[in-house]
Order: structure tokens, then sequence, then C-alpha cells
């Protein structure tokens, strides 16, 4: 009997968390934005490292959000003179709840990042686009710094080509170049 009330019990969460509603299910289509449209609707665009992250629930323990910790290398828009700043992500986990939202992008600690983020001053903010804000910074082989943005668990939208697929590639763009044209874009 005990085991059929857990059963029924899971089976019953599970029924919520699904009935919820489509944020959950289309959580993972964004409008494609291009680089020009992105350095607008930001608020903050920045180059840093991860230092940290905690899951935690919001106050009325409906959400799990996850906060990021970075340390600023240069911003390229917003910001001020703080060299830490925390980024607010949908999703995490807290302990056995796990709460997945697809597209929303994974940061390792140490990973270098340019980040785009909406929201600031008195609220936390998050990335805009959720993967599409989000370009890692690596090193080639030939020693030159490249940005590339992993978008293959987003739908992206756009007027022209209607939609990407989830496992479209990921693109890859001298860092340098990127910079450049972000600067311009804001003259």
């Amino acid at each position: 009997m005990r085991r059929i009330c857990t059963r029924l019990s899971l089976l019953l969460a599970a029924m919520s968390f699904f009935a919820a509603g489509p944020g959950f299910i289309e959580a993972g289509s964004v409008v494609a934005y291009n680089l020009e449209q992105m350095t607008d609707r930001a608020d903050l665009i920045f180059i840093g490292h991860v230092v940290g992250k905690r899951a935690e629930w919001n106050a009325d323990r409906t959400r799990i959000y996850t906060l990021v910790t970075f340390e600023v290398d240069d911003y390229l828009k917003g910001g001020n003179d703080a060299r830490v700043t925390i980024v607010r992500l949908l999703g995490g986990q807290v302990g056995p709840y796990l709460a997945m939202v697809p597209g929303t992008p994974q940061f390792g600690i140490g990973e270098e990042v340019l980040l785009f983020c909406a929201g600031s001053a008195a609220r936390i903010p998050s990335v805009l686009g959720l993967s599409l804000g989000k370009f890692s910074i690596t090193t080639d082989r030939s020693g030159e710094r490249v940005v590339k943005r992993d978008i293959s668990t987003l739908m992206v939208a756009n007027h022209n080509t209607r939609a990407r697929k989830p496992d479209d590639p990921i693109t890859r763009y001298r860092l340098a170049d990127i910079r450049s044209r972000i600067e311009g874009y804001q003259r």
C-alpha cells in the first residue's frame, strides 16, 4: 500500500509539473538576434571568468534559480567599476529538487565568457536570449582567442529562415572581431 501511495504521489507530481503550461515546453525557443540587435538590447555586456555558482529557491519556493558569479575582466557595455558581478539563470538543483530549462546556458567554474545580459541596476541580470547570449572564449591552435556559441539546445526563430532546429553546429568567431563590432554598434 505504501509503495502504491509513493508511486501515485510521484505520478501526480509529474503530471502537475507538465500541466504547468507551455512555458516549460517553449523555454528553449528564442527569437534570433544578430550581434547588432543583441548589443542594442543588452543592458550589460562583459568578458569575465566564472568563479562560483549556487542554486536557491525563490522567496515563495515556486522556482529554482542558479546564481553564477563572474570575475569581470572588461565591460563592453553598461557595468561599473565592480570586478565581480552575479547573473541569475532560471533552473538549477537544490537538494533533491532539479529544475531544468531547455536552452539555459551552462557555466563551468573557471570558464571564460563573453556575456550579453538583460537587466541591471536594482535587478539581477540574466543572460539575454538564453544560450544565444553566451559566448565561450577559448584559444585556437594558432594562439588566436576565439568565441564560440553553442545554441544546440535552442529552437531559434528567424523571420528569414523560419526556424533553426536544435543540434545546429556551434558557431565560432574571432574575439577581436566580435569586440570591435560591439564597440562599433555603440557609437
